[in-house]
């Protein structure tokens, strides 16, 4: 009975360890180039946003946790 239940759980992890990778990074990692062309911007331009976007939601994020 164990047995069979460890293996479940086991696979329930595994899958949602594999399909949690499909986020922001990942999509913005297909993309890049796509929206580096329609944008215009270099490979450095496009890394100091994106930077720059990902340490500005930090701060927003702290920001509102506070008010919570």
């Amino acid at each position: 009975m164990f047995k069979s239940l460890s293996l479940k759980v086991i696979v329930f992890g595994f899958i949602f360890t594999f399909f949690s990778s499909f986020g922001q990074s990942f999509f913005l990692g297909l993309f890049n180039s796509s929206i580096r062309d329609a944008l215009s911007i270099t490979h450095g331009q496009f890394g100091s946003i994106y930077a720059s976007a990902t340490l500005l939601s930090s701060i927003v994020l702290v920001w509102i946790g506070k008010k919570n």
